[in-house]
This record gives C-alpha cells, sequence and structure tokens, in this order.
C-alpha cells in the first residue's frame, strides 16, 4: 500500500479513514481491535469470579485452565503484531476462560461486554433455546450490532 508523500495536513481521523480503505490493513485493525475487546472480557471476568466471589490472580487463573501463567499475561496484552494463532485467544478458550471463573457462556459474554465497556450497550437479549441468545448491542460509534451467540 502506498501513502501520501505528505499526510501533515489530513486529521487523524482522515489519516486513519485512509489508511482503512486498505482490505488487509483493515482486517489487522480489527483482528487487533478484537484482540483488545477480549482482553478486557477476560480481565472483568478475572477481576468478577463467580467461584470465590472476588477477584482472581493471573497464576490462579491459569492454574485452573491449565496452562502457564505466562498465557495469561500473553492474553492480556494483545501484541503489536499476530502471532500465528492470531491476534486474540480462540473462541474455544474464551469459552473456557468464562466457565473457569464461574459464569456462563454465552451469557457471561454478553455481560462482560455490556458492564467493562460502558460504551457499549445491551439493547436486547432473547434466549435462543438450550445454551443460546440473540443479541442486540450499541457500539460507541452507534452502530446496532445483531447476533447469535451459542454455546457449540
Amino acid at each position: 500500500m502506498k501513502l501520501p508523500a505528505d499526510m501533515s495536513n489530513l486529521s487523524e481521523p482522515q489519516s486513519l479513514d485512509y489508511l482503512l480503505e486498505d482490505p488487509d490493513v483493515r482486517a489487522g485493525f480489527e483482528e487487533a481491535m478484537d484482540a483488545r475487546e477480549s482482553a478486557e472480557v477476560i480481565v472483568y471476568w478475572r477481576d468478577h469470579d463467580k467461584i470465590t466471589g472476588g477477584p482472581l490472580s493471573n497464576a490462579e487463573l491459569a492454574r485452573r485452565l491449565n496452562v502457564k501463567p505466562s498465557r495469561i499475561s500473553a492474553l492480556l496484552r494483545p501484541a503489536a503484531k499476530p502471532s500465528s494463532t492470531g491476534y486474540g485467544p480462540s473462541y474455544t478458550l474464551l469459552k473456557r476462560i468464562c466457565r473457569a471463573t464461574g459464569h456462563v457462556w454465552p451469557q457471561g459474554l454478553v455481560e462482560a461486554l455490556c458492564r467493562e465497556a460502558p460504551v457499549y450497550r445491551l439493547i436486547s437479549a432473547e434466549p435462543l433455546g438450550p445454551g443460546g441468545v440473540e443479541v442486540e448491542i450499541m457500539t460507541p460509534d452507534r452502530r446496532i450490532l445483531q447476533g447469535q451467540v451459542a454455546d457449540s
């Protein structure tokens, strides 16, 4: 991707918009933002452990998941560049962390998104049957996200 020689006359949002026109740059940016959001969700679950009623240490969370404490630390500080497995945790690992902290999947994910980042607002959550929820969330830029979160 070729950048203009002089970007000094562009405001910050214009510069970002220009860069995000490239699909590869946009995809990398969105993956990095997803990893940051995942880290915030994990911190919420760790700090609001439903088993002990209080916060957990990274070491205790790692013990419950049977992983090294360094793995938890890495999840909580997303890398600037993706690893071989991407920027953030897998779907399966998020579910394991949710359950290891006594939260119910997928409701625990919705709770963490709406409580940890108050700029996200839960508009509705409708049960889909066993283990699933249809959610509608308003993002900080006032977009409405709709989707299903299922236990699969």
